[in-house]
């Protein structure tokens, strides 16, 4: 039996007018189903019951349940309760359904898969959760969920030919109409079957632009993010040869900046912090030093508000506003907001750098000016490639931090910090996660930080750096402060039995 496409030539405008349909049909649906999949994603991942539980149940029963029965559902079951849809409304609504299910999960995974870390870094220069969300978690999520997703929407478009059952006029039930008429039933199909190719084919090719335009790291930057922070090329700004200034104001060594009484931290059943109190005055460095586990991390991020402790106060007491917290069961709340007021006053420097790998070094320094103290890109970026240049990075402004040996990433962190003007500067254990050999070229920086007069509280277990520069020495063990001295007594005169232990392990 020869195959006679011919017959099926007078009803190509109906196949058009299908084909329309089926695409309009598959992007609708795909569009609500994407918007309710991400909200079910970030309900899903809610630490409240009332939105985790109820996203887990509309996922597992509507992946679970065929889209045929959606469909029936929708558009014969509605009737039952006195409301009636016509097919096209009723089949996109159902097949958004089903879109909304796997979408949810596709979106929770690649929303999942962004480092915590890059999270904490992003709250800890002020940046709000709908912020971190936008410019922090969704374009790198974009770049995970890419392959997943656009395989769900090519398997999405022909499911859409369930619509036929409901008498909606897309392409699988054009096809019938058209053998049923003409007889011609396996060149109908052939046709159609090449119609669904070519759409599917075409979102293929898409899938593989749409890889290429995430995969931020594996090409040069374009012209629009330069021209964004003022810059018309890679290699058109020199930065000044002169360091720019790290502090605005000259430091007042009698004023205090940070003030810490009673401070509390549990994990569960462990006291991770106990009873500590800390006063630390404007210019002053401040080294905690301690065994693995004593308490120093904790304490860091407890002042920066990245772990909320359990009781105490922390007082910063900045030139331009003042925070007095206090916390426990009586403790008035605090709210998001001003909690990344706070942080936007104190600096914070990561033990495993958290940089921001879809954005270049020079953007990590600039997106917190840019997004929490609102300043003009061009502004913003003239401080940032100076403040580059001032550690050591003015070659490497245009280049993502993949590309970056360990020691530059962390004095990109550094940078990043500075930025912000900060009033005081936490630095948790900075060099712990470099090569020995990378090691010094992060401590050359803190020690340019340190006699710029900026204000420092620096976890280390580097004995060499703290002994040089610090004013005064804290040292930790269990969760609590066991002596506070200066850093020539504390490392000649060690007054505790602790301290002493300690240092006989480390300096031996």
């Amino acid at each position: 039996m020869s195959l006679d496409f011919a017959s099926i030539l007078p009803y190509a405008p109906l196949l058009f007018q299908a084909t329309l349909m089926t695409i309009f049909l598959a992007i609708t649906s795909q569009v609500i189903g994407t918007v309710c999949g991400f909200l079910l994603a970030l309900a899903r991942m809610s630490p409240l019951k009332i939105l985790s539980v109820p996203a887990f149940l509309y996922i597992w029963i509507a992946r679970g349940t065929p889209p045929l029965i959606h469909l029936f559902l929708i558009y014969f079951g509605l009737p039952t309760i006195g409301i009636t849809l016509e097919p096209l409304p009723a089949a996109i609504i159902a097949f958004s359904i089903t879109s909304a299910a796997y979408n949810a999960e596709v979106l929770r995974a690649g929303l999942q898969a962004i480092q915590p870390g890059q999270i904490e870094a992003a709250r800890a220069v002020g940046m709000s959760y709908p912020t971190i969300l936008w410019h922090i978690i969704l374009p790198q999520a974009v770049q995970v969920v890419t392959p997943p997703y656009m395989s769900n929407f090519i398997s999405h478009v022909k499911s859409t030919s369930l619509a036929s059952v409901v008498t909606v006029r897309e392409l699988l039930l054009t096809t019938t109409f058209i053998y049923s008429n003409t007889f011609r039933a396996l060149e109908a199909l052939i046709v159609a079957g090449a119609i669904y190719l070519f759409l599917t084919s075409f979102l293929a090719i898409g899938q593989l632009a749409l890889e290429h335009y995430v995969a931020f790291d594996k090409r040069p930057p374009s012209r629009r993010r330069l021209r964004r922070l003022g810059f018309g090329g890679a290699t058109d700004f020199a930065p000044a040869t002169d360091a720019p200034a790290l502090l605005a104001e000259k430091p007042d060594s009698g004023r205090r900046v940070l003030d810490i009484v009673g401070l509390e931290k549990r994990f569960g059943t462990v006291n991770a912090l106990s009873g500590v109190s800390l006063t630390v005055q404007e210019g002053e460095v401040v080294c905690v030093l301690g065994p693995s586990g004593s308490g120093k991390s904790t304490l860091l991020r407890c002042i920066n508000m990245l772990e909320r402790p359990d009781a105490g106060q922390i007082g910063i007491h900045s030139r331009g506003a003042g925070f007095d917290l206090a916390f426990g069961p009586a403790a008035p709340a605090v709210s998001g907001r001003e909690l990344a007021r706070l942080r936007s006053h104190v600096g914070m420097v990561f033990q495993h750098f958290n940089l921001w790998p879809h954005k270049l070094a020079i953007e990590n320094v600039t997106e917190g000016l840019i997004r929490v103290r609102h300043v003009a890109g061009r502004e913003a970026g003239l401080l940032a490639a100076e403040l580059l240049a001032r550690v050591g990075l003015g070659a490497k402004m245009m280049t993502f931090p993949n590309h970056l040996s360990g020691g530059q990433r962390q004095r990109v962190a550094i940078a990043r910090a500075l930025a912000m003007r900060p009033d005081v500067m936490l630095f948790d254990e900075p060099t712990s996660a470099l090569d020995p050999e990378l090691v010094g070229e992060v401590l050359q920086v803190l020690e340019d930080v340190a006699a710029s007069g900026m204000t420092m509280l620096v976890a280390t277990h580097e004995m060499g750096f703290a002994r040089r520069v610090a004013d005064r020495i804290v040292f930790m063990d269990g969760g609590q402060i066991v002596e506070i001295a200066s850093a020539a007594d504390f490392f000649e005169r060690p007054q505790h039995e602790r301290s002493i232990r300690f240092l006989e392990a480390v300096l031996k």
